[in-house]
């Protein structure tokens, strides 16, 4: 076993006494000190580091406590720090460190303040730099202020109390120049947890307004606000820098700081960046790049804030965008059978005013690809006018406007309605995919023209479509019309005149020309003429479109011209027809008297039962005129037959 040295034991007791020495000095120190410091005294040093350099008038209630373990701080109870005439923020304890070195000379020196479970109640507007302030006030006046479990709550006239911010903690130190200050907390906002972080060069001169170095960071909710630049306060905040912002998924950002998503789908991961200026309630985004589910676009912005509402001016382009994230509006339901009767979420025409021009060399959506697209949007007073340019798109070429508005039906906002106007000039496209993505209506193939002027009003599409009047001019030179083979339908009535026409749906009908004009009033549209015309095949048609209810009424003339293959003997078909039924799945139907005037077996019979008809519509009127004649004495009153009709047997 190896024993110290005489040396080794000297140092040993020798630190022991000093340890030992300093520990009875300490106690001295923590007997004495409360019966020399006066507790005026700290308590008036403590006011002063809360008060701001006297910009804030605190209030302290109860009496201070001078505690000296585990270190010197001075404990206040109920004290209150006022923000404006009517609010003030309420700490029932507040703990301020004290300094021991300077205790030692005589002199009180606040190392910290501390803030136990303050509470803020706000009442009236709230603006977010008044809230700034005299907090940013106090903290020049001690190293470091510290905030423990503060809430921020809102007051509404009626006695309503909610909570704003929650679980606050955060702490204010002062930065190495003495000029500046650091702010970082941590608290609870809408039941999630947010991060932020604040750090200013020159405090003083911020506060007069005059530019300094300021950095900010706030996060939550996966997503990250960054600002990197100048700024100053002088009553209302001004800025100068570099802004950017990234979130993991924008929707679920939006939906927690409830903020309506205009559409279904889309709205993921988001990234920003842009130079800032913020100047007397105008902020102006220039160099802007956004990033949103891929798409990348470029532009500037200029939204003021000085008004009754946020107006937001604007220019963006891009190279590509893709559109098909977010869905198209769902126009029907059931497989395409009712319009939706979804009603229309018209808060976005109510959040801001907007105009902005944008240009993207392609844009994609649903089934269909646009090129060299130019428009404006235009959001004013809750009206939007939305405008495209010429614009290539469904194989050809197209323009147009929509203008979008508010209605009421009644005195409730409930029952307010969408005012609709859309005027669009197609030229050169296909028909399918145009008329699919427009109405759910496939039925015709090829190259076309289509226009139309509509408008109508509703609280949803089904609604609008209720409602819906005006123009629509369809044409094509070569294309097809698909669910039904006309020429297959008419050679078999001319083989087969009862049962030819049974099962027409399937095939196309090829055409050279289709041309069709309608006019719409309140969801009803007259077909005033559909003609197609091809090498064989001929229809021409009129009816009525209901709209609201997507249901087809129309009759009309289908002609087979021989072929050339055919004999010269071949003779012409004509075939009157009718369809009706849903627009997904019409009933096409043969005129029954066509058919059985084709059938020589059934012309016969047709021509029995017309004559027993006649003979008994001339029986009845000599029996009306002169009576009926009497009957030989005893015989009994034979019993009247009905004429039987024999058509609907005939027709099997």
């Amino acid at each position: 076993m190896q024993r110290l040295g005489d040396t080794s034991r000297r140092i040993l007791w020798a630190g022991g006494m000093l340890c030992g020495l300093a520990a009875l000095f300490w106690l001295a120190v923590i007997a004495v000190l409360p019966w020399v410091i006066s507790s005026a005294e700290m308590r008036l040093a403590v006011e002063k580091a809360l008060s701001g350099d006297g910009k804030l008038a605190v209030s302290i209630t109860g009496e201070p406590e001078l505690q000296m373990l585990p270190t010197p701080r001075l404990v206040l109870y109920d004290v209150r720090l006022p923000v404006d005439e009517q609010q003030s923020i309420h700490a029932g304890t507040v703990l301020s460190r004290l300094d021991l070195w300077s205790l030692l000379f005589g002199q009180i020196e606040v190392a910290e303040v501390v803030l136990e479970r303050p509470v803020l109640v706000l009442s009236g507007q709230i603006r977010m730099d008044e809230l700034l302030a005299p907090v940013l006030a106090m903290a020049p006046r001690a190293p470091a202020l510290k905030v423990i479990d503060g809430t921020i709550a809102w007051r509404a006239p009626n006695g309503y109390t909610r909570t704003l911010l929650g679980q606050l903690n955060g702490r204010i130190e002062s930065t190495l120049s003495g000029n500046g200050i650091s702010v970082s907390s941590r608290f609870r906002w809408r039941d999630a947890p947010v991060e932020a972080s604040l750090s200013i060069d020159d405090l003083p001169g911020f506060l007069e307004g005059q530019s300094s170095g300021v950095n900010a960071r706030l996060s939550g909710e996966g997503a990250i606000v960054r600002f990197r630049g100048q700024a100053g306060y002088d009553g209302m905040l001004s800025a100068r820098g570099d802004l950017s912002a990234d979130a993991d998924s924008l929707r679920k950002v939006m939906e927690w700081m409830h903020l309506a998503v205009p559409t279904q789908g889309g709205f993921g991961q988001m990234g920003v960046t842009s130079q800032l200026v913020l100047e007397k309630g105008s902020v102006s985004l220039t160099n802007t790049r956004l990033s949103l589910d891929g798409n990348k676009v470029d532009g500037g912005f200029l939204v003021n804030m000085t008004g009754p509402k946020t107006r937001i001016q604007g220019t963006a382009a891009a190279d590509e965008l893709n559109l098909r994230p977010y869905d198209r509006i769902q126009l029907t339901v059931n497989n395409g059978q009712d319009w939706n009767p979804t009603p229309l979420n018209l808060n976005l025409l109510d959040s801001f005013d907007l105009d902005l021009r944008f240009s993207a060399g392609q844009v994609s959506t649903g089934t269909a690809t646009f090129t060299t697209v130019a428009g404006s949007a235009v959001l004013d007073e809750g009206k939007l006018v939305l405008a495209i340019g010429q614009t290539s798109g469904w194989g050809g070429m197209l323009r147009g406007t929509a203008t979008l508005s508010p209605r009421w039906s009644g005195a409730s906002l409930n029952q307010r309605g969408l005012s609709m106007q859309v005027e669009a000039e197609c030229t050169n496209i296909t028909l399918e995919q145009a008329l699919g993505d427009l109405v759910d209506f496939t039925r015709f193939e090829g190259m076309g023209s289509l226009s139309f002027r509509l408008q109508g009003e509703g609280r949803s599409i089904a609604g609008i479509a209720q409602d819906l009047s005006g123009t629509l001019n369809l044409s094509s030179n070569g294309g097809y019309l698909s669910g039904f083979d006309v020429a297959r339908v008419l050679r078999r009535i001319e083989r087969r005149p009862l049962t030819g026409s049974t099962d027409p749906h399937g095939g196309r009908t090829p055409f050279q020309k289709l041309q069709t004009k309608a006019e719409i009033r309140n969801g009803i549209a007259a077909l005033n003429m559909l003609e197609l015309s091809g090498n064989q095949v001929q229809l021409s048609m009129v009816g009525r479109i209901s709209i609201k209810t997507r249901m087809l009424d129309l009759h009309g003339l289908a002609s087979l011209r021989p072929s050339g293959e055919q004999p010269a003997e071949a003779k012409r078909i004509d075939l009157p027809f009718m369809i009706q039924g849903p627009w997904t799945a019409p009933r096409i139907m043969a005129d029954p008297i066509s058919l059985i005037e084709r059938s020589g077996a059934a012309q016969q019979l047709l021509e029995a039962v017309r004559h027993q008809r006649e003979a008994t519509e001339a029986s009845s009127l000599v029996e009306h005129l002169i009576g009926p004649p009497a009957p030989p004495p005893g015989t009994p009153a034979p019993p009247l037959l009905a004429p039987r009709n024999l058509a609907p047997e005939i027709l099997r």
